[in-house]
């Protein structure tokens, strides 16, 4: 009886520690369900910032694009007013070279004019080239801290998403661990069940020989 009552004792101890781990894994397993439903929060977020981010620099990206066809037209503007004023000084450096008594004489106050007007428009047409290039410059210069931030929010979500991962494998192998304890813990209780009806029987058993060995002794006397 003894025996028996220690071996039910270390079942029962044996149990209880089951219990004990079966809780702390139950709540590390909660612990980890809320970090991750945190973990998913925060990408969520994120995500929704990038798509933000992303509007705004496709919106620049597409104004940039704007702003270089413009520059486009009027460098092409400024091509023809080049080509036109080479002719011009061309026709120039002959009535030079005429006034010089290099070439024949060339006698013409409207080509002169004409000369002058167009340098004055070629010198326009620099400056207006040089304002789109300044134009062009500062809008790269804004879209480049952009462009930057929008690649470290892309490093960040990816670390973010590594990291749900990671949790989810973690949170995978414990919600394993708690099925293997589960498991454990209904052996035990059936074991101790079936150790309490074995330890019962017993029990019944040892009070019927003791019965036997009364009613023999009152026999006896």
């Amino acid at each position: 009886v003894n025996d028996l009552e220690g071996h039910v004792w270390q079942r029962e101890e044996k149990l209880a520690e089951k219990r004990e781990s079966f809780l702390q894994e139950e709540l590390s397993v909660a612990s980890a369900l809320q970090a991750l439903e945190v973990a998913q929060i925060r990408a969520g977020e994120l995500q929704a910032a990038n798509a933000a981010h992303d509007r705004e620099v496709q919106q620049q990206q597409r104004q940039l694009v704007r702003t270089k066809q413009r520059l486009e037209k009027r460098l092409e503007r400024v091509e023809r007013e080049r080509a036109s004023f080479v002719e011009e000084r061309t026709a120039l450096t002959e009535l030079e070279e005429s006034e010089q008594g290099k070439t024949p004489p060339i006698s013409s106050e409207a080509l002169r004019a004409k000369v002058a007007e167009r340098r004055e428009a070629l010198e326009v047409a620099r400056e207006q080239l040089e304002a789109l290039r300044a134009e062009v410059r500062a809008w790269q210069t804004r879209l480049e801290p952009l462009r930057r931030e929008m690649q470290t929010k892309e490093a960040d979500l990816d670390e973010r998403q590594s990291l749900i991962q990671r949790r989810r494998a973690a949170l995978q192998q414990r919600e394993e661990r708690l099925q293997l304890l589960t498991s454990e813990l209904a052996e035990a209780h059936e074991t101790e069940a079936e150790s309490r009806k074995t330890s019962a029987e017993k029990e019944k058993r040892l009070e019927e020989i003791w019965e036997q060995i009364y009613q023999r002794q009152s026999v006896l006397e």
